[in-house]
């Protein structure tokens, strides 16, 4: 008997779920559509999307627990918790009903899109006649790398001057010739070119209008670690447009931005080109950067408040290890690019100090030996670690937008106040900026350590890209 009722309770489960692949549904965020490699689903009359990839465009980390098959997805300080087949719903300790769960399908996971993304502060509006899911995420322009996302970087409104200034018709995110992005303008064609030590083979390039509606689309490839393409822009109606840029390892798939915020272009009249960023914040970063005089002997000095009680032997620890990290290395210039890729690649942001003031570490035996840190501890590593081998350095401080700031930045420079720090180290006859910070992609959040392929873009980085995200307050 018992048998029996379970053998009905499966057959009124399997004839309620009605399960289809929503073939011609796309799926937006902002505008631009999300390549999703799994197909959105169309549960009992219900859209869910899989799980991995939507909710990363959308800035939220998602983790799935095998033994418990809860799914935690979290952005800023909104934490929602699911499990699969359950219809019961864990919004920040507030549960909710949900009238179609996540549910495990062909291998892969798929939750609600409305209610996820509603929840996470986004609208969603179904386009019947485009047979268009079209999510609306407040505050984010593109989908971009966390905070170049997996650090303090987020975007916010109030970097870019609403106010055009001085035109120009370049833009470079570094001076490193193995990893950049160059866009340059002329009459109405915008020339790309770039290089990327990431392991990705396509460029995806879109430019939007002020809606956020793509106008101009372009994939690339990228052959031997360089790309390059042209792009007609004569089309573009007088305005403002964003530049978007993404990679990605398979041509179609999620991209991801290699901005943190994207550059904007111009049209007036017959005159196309790039708009500057905020003019007082780049009058500032330019005056401050001007100002720097040659090194001194404080720009090799590895006494600092964090290492005043090191002894001898500990020094030597620091030297040794950055002797081991540019051993076969030749030039300075790229002794600093191992010493900065090393950091990135080992340290781990500390979220839990982040966001629950859990104590972390700032000397640099402490980082290298925990291997997690907040920016400070970053920026003081690099600094002793370049000092060690006679390289002349120096740590920064500035305000750059991130996960900790609510204000539009850079308005009233007298009540700006530090909340960041970066390095600028002198080689080639020249300082060199690097933020080994935002080139980070791991994270230490909740006791555990997530390891992410580094950025580059932090890697002496042009002044002009800097201060899209950053304003300079160290003379």
């Amino acid at each position: 008997m018992k048998k029996l009722i379970l053998l009905i309770l499966i057959s009124l489960f399997i004839l309620n779920l009605t399960v289809a692949y929503a073939e011609t549904i796309d799926v937006t965020i902002n505008g631009i559509v999300v390549d999703l490699v799994t197909r959105p689903l169309i549960l009992n009359n219900r859209i869910v999307v899989p799980l991995r990839g939507l909710f990363e465009a959308m800035n939220a980390t998602v983790d799935w627990s095998s033994e418990t098959k809860t799914i935690t997805v979290t952005k800023e300080d909104i934490i929602i918790v699911l499990q699969i087949d359950n219809h019961y719903v864990n919004v920040n300790g507030e549960i909710k009903y949900i009238d179609v769960p996540a549910v495990i399908y062909g291998g892969s996971t798929f939750v609600p899109a409305r209610f996820v993304s509603e929840t996470l502060g986004g609208t969603v509006e179904w386009v019947a006649s485009e047979r268009l899911v079209k999510i609306e995420m407040q505050n984010e322009k593109h989908l971009a790398l966390d905070d170049l996302t997996n650090y303090e970087a987020k975007t916010a409104e109030g970097i870019m001057s609403e106010k055009l200034n001085t035109d120009m018709l370049e833009f470079r995110t570094t001076n490193f010739e193995r990893d950049y992005f160059r866009g340059s303008i002329e009459n109405s064609s915008l020339t790309i070119e770039g290089s990327s030590l990431s392991n990705n083979n396509w460029v995806l390039i879109q430019v939007r209008d002020e809606t956020g509606e793509v106008v101009v689309t372009e994939k690339l490839s990228i052959i031997r670690s360089k790309y390059e393409g042209n792009i007609d822009l004569s089309q573009l109606k007088n305005g403002d447009y964003s530049l978007n840029v993404f990679m990605n390892t398979e041509e179609y798939g999620l991209y991801l931005g290699i901005f943190g915020r994207a550059p904007t272009i111009l049209r007036d009249g017959e005159a196309i080109s790039f708009s500057k960023i905020n003019e007082s914040v780049y009058e500032n970063n330019l005056n401050r950067f001007l100002n720097r005089k040659e090194p001194n002997e404080e720009n090799l000095n590895l006494l600092n408040y964090y290492t005043r009680n090191y002894s001898k032997g500990d020094f030597e620890k620091i030297r040794n290890l950055a002797v081991n990290i540019t051993a076969g290395v030749s030039s300075d210039y790229e002794k600093v690019f191992a010493i900065s890729n090393w950091i990135s690649d080992n340290i781990y942001y500390d979220y839990d100090y982040l966001f629950k003031k859990i104590p972390t570490y700032a000397d640099p035996l402490s980082v290298i030996e925990n291997k997690r840190a907040v920016c400070a501890g970053y920026a003081i590593l690099l600094d002793s670690l370049a000092k060690s081998i006679g390289i002349p350095s120096q740590i920064v401080s500035g305000h750059a937008l991130g996960i900790t700031s609510d204000s539009p930045l850079f308005e009233d420079s007298d009540k700006i106040e530090a909340n960041h720090s970066w390095n600028e180290v002198y080689v080639d006859n020249r300082w060199v900026i690097i933020d080994s910070t935002w080139n980070s992609q791991n994270k230490y959040q909740d006791g555990k350590f997530e390891r992410n392929d580094s950025l580059y873009t932090y890697f002496d980085s042009t002044l002009e890209f800097l201060t899209v995200t950053h304003y300079l307050i160290t003379d």
